[in-house]
């Protein structure tokens, strides 16, 4: 999708909101290949998967041992989520919640994730969401997060199609925003040193309409 054609979203409709209503799976079933890798059998250890989306991640937590609460701003997708959980008889809750607003407490979990969701906001924004998301972790506890990096093919062919950067790395195209961040923010927003991290470049995204590639940075970090 090229900047002359960006699509025409529904008056009051979020971006993500008509994505899920329109998609039974936009970003596709198979949960993040380094999420699979590392976060290991969940033996009831209690998870949060932040902006869930239909649950790629959750409802894999939820298979392998997790107690899943899934958080989506969008309706259609909590929906799909807990339709899945149901079918498939797995400890997943999921309900609406705007991140930008989402608190803790009283809740603590053992692992929170936040997969290729932070993009979504502004600068500030993302960092406070971060940082409300790592006050989620329990002592002891981990934080993985997945996003995408600037300086790649994705932020060059920004570039060429003449989008306009609304603040340092941050666009708003085709109805939302995108945020790309350097590595070292992607360090700062993860919070706390890392047990794993990985960037791997030139990935496609599963979203059928979503002409970039991506350069991502995976990192799960432990509290301390």
């Amino acid at each position: 999708m090229r900047a002359n054609d960006a699509k025409t979203y529904k008056s009051g409709v979020s971006f993500f909101e008509q994505l899920f209503r329109e998609q039974s799976a936009p970003y596709g079933e198979s949960p993040d290949p380094f999420l699979e890798a590392h976060a290991g059998p969940g033996g009831g250890a209690r998870a949060l998967d932040a902006g869930g989306g239909t649950g790629r991640n959750g409802i894999w937590l939820a298979r392998n041992g997790y107690a899943v609460d899934l958080i989506d701003a969008s309706p259609s997708a909590v929906q799909r989520a807990n339709e899945t959980a149901a079918a498939e008889d797995v400890p997943l809750a999921a309900r609406v919640a705007d991140l930008r607003g989402w608190r803790p407490e009283p809740e603590v979990y053992d692992l929170v994730v936040c997969a290729i969701t932070l993009h979504a906001f502004k600068s500030h924004r993302a960092a406070a969401v971060a940082a409300a998301l790592r006050d989620g972790v329990a002592p002891g506890g981990r934080f993985f997060v997945s996003l995408h990096l600037a300086g790649g093919a994705e932020q060059q062919q920004r570039e060429r199609e003449g989008q306009t950067q609304i603040e340092p790395g941050t666009y708003f195209y085709a109805g939302h925003h995108k945020r790309l961040f350097s590595l070292e923010e992607a360090h700062e927003l993860l919070g706390w040193p890392t047990e794993f991290e990985g960037v791997s470049s030139g990935e496609r995204c599963p979203r059928a309409d979503c002409p970039f590639t991506h350069d991502v940075f995976r990192g799960l970090a432990r509290r301390l």
